[in-house]
């Protein structure tokens, strides 16, 4: 964090006043500290504290307003789901918590999150970090334990353990709606090859035909992965 520090110095005085404004909400179940942040940004940012509110006024508030940053005080009591939805509230929304380590890093940042700081930083500093994510795009997170980006397990990442790196090949391409033959194309491998892949396929997942294969890539988020559309003798580019 003190690096973060020293880098947000060295562009405030590269930068000077150029740097845009932006609007901010501080949302906290505890009043001393979001009054506290109030004044750290009224003291060196170019944020401005828009509304100071308690989490029970998060949605309501933050929907009215649409400030550009979101400071949220997670406290345990809080309902898990909010985080949720703070992305379609602000642009850049930030949470503040106590035990970094008890949250899903790797979710946070999918749901889009911004940053994620602990409550034990001082408010200046907190004020510095979310200068740097709205001016440098910078993410901020405290230093985390390899757990925290652990991702999560579901069935269908279960079930695609149990498949070979050509199985979920030819699964991503079955979610693009290619034909047999397109895949055997794309991948340079024989018809027959495809063929016996599929049926291995099937057989691991307990698949009964290709519109449950297919309805399974959907479901999984594989065909998300492939890039550009499946066409007559036209071979599909991997990321």
């Amino acid at each position: 964090m003190l690096i973060a520090v020293h880098i947000f110095i060295r562009l405030r005085i590269q930068w000077g006043d150029t740097m845009g404004s932006f609007r901010v909400i501080i949302v906290a179940d505890n009043p001393q500290w979001r009054e506290s942040l109030a004044m750290a940004f009224k003291a060196g940012s170019t944020g401005e504290v828009v509304g100071s509110h308690s989490t029970e006024e998060l949605l309501g508030t933050t929907a009215r307003l649409y400030p550009d940053v979101m400071i949220w005080k997670v406290e345990s009591n809080c309902p898990d789901n909010l985080t949720d939805e703070l992305p379609r509230l602000c642009t850049i929304p930030i949470i503040i918590v106590d035990n970094p380590n008890l949250f899903n890093i790797s979710y946070l940042l999918r749901s889009g999150i911004k940053g994620c700081l602990p409550s034990r930083l001082l408010p200046i500093h907190i004020v510095h970090a979310i200068e740097l994510t709205v001016h440098a795009g910078l993410l901020c997170l405290p230093r985390m334990s390899p757990e925290s980006f652990q991702e999560e397990t579901s069935p269908v990442s279960e079930s695609l353990k149990i498949l070979t790196p050509r199985e979920i090949e030819i699964l991503r391409l079955l979610g693009k709606q290619a034909s047999n033959q397109e895949i055997a194309d794309t991948l340079y491998i024989s018809l027959s090859t495809t063929k016996s892949h599929l049926r291995n396929i099937y057989r691991k997942l307990d698949i009964h035909g290709r519109s449950e294969a297919v309805s399974f890539v959907l479901n999984s988020g594989l065909a998300d992965k492939v890039q550009g559309f499946i066409g007559p003798n036209r071979k599909i580019a991997f990321p």
